[in-house]
């Protein structure tokens, strides 16, 4: 078990909830994905593959075809705008396009606690120079 103040975790039916939501791919770039380690991680894979749920973020890259539309899957965790990130956004939406892909979604974990308004990190990242890198 990660050594945090919170830890989060669900029971593997859980995955029932999800389906039954209509929750067809979920974003695992999140600061809570390693809270039960490596064991936890995998488990939670094999359980939302398992549940046919889509999963992309961090290592994973996902295009999924939805009405004859390729639709590329891309998730980070934001907490700095740093070079670095930038440039592997704009090498997975480069990679996604070549396998393919119609459309990619950059989907981001992040924001503060207890906030309703973007910081300036959020702002950054969403800047138009980024979003339009491969249209």
């Amino acid at each position: 078990m990660a050594n945090k103040d919170y830890r989060f975790k669900g029971l593997p039916e859980f995955t029932n909830i999800l389906k039954e939501g209509s929750i067809e791919a979920v974003n695992l770039a999140n600061n809570h994905t390693y809270d039960f380690l490596e064991k936890g991680y995998r488990d939670t894979l094999y359980y939302l593959g398992k549940s046919v749920i889509e999963y992309f973020g961090r290592e994973q890259r996902k295009i999924k075809e939805i009405k004859g539309v390729k639709v590329g899957l891309l998730g980070y965790t934001g907490w700095a705008d740093t070079k670095a990130l930038r440039k592997r956004i704009k090498d997975d939406i480069k990679y996604l396009k070549s396998k393919g892909a119609n459309i990619v979604i950059v989907s981001f974990h992040w924001g503060e606690e207890k906030k309703n308004y973007a910081n300036k990190t959020q702002k950054a990242l969403v800047d138009t120079q980024l979003i339009r890198v491969q249209i």
